[in-house]
């Protein structure tokens, strides 16, 4: 494993490697907000299905 970790840094720099971690990061860090935006917009949806269900059952 440590011979893997050697090699790689040798081949790459180590600016490139710094640059290759922080645009995972970011990546991830993209993800996640998205991933969070899309739950949050599913709570909000059950609500609203909630809400009408119980303004429709009460019409009826």
């Amino acid at each position: 494993m440590s011979g893997n970790l050697l090699r790689f840094r040798t081949v790459f720099p180590w600016s490139l490697q710094v640059s290759i971690l922080y645009l995972l990061e970011k990546t991830i860090g993209m993800l996640d907000g998205v991933l969070e935006y899309l739950v949050t917009q599913v709570m909000l949806l059950q609500l609203i299905i909630i809400y009408l269900g119980n303004r429709i059952s009460r019409a009826i």
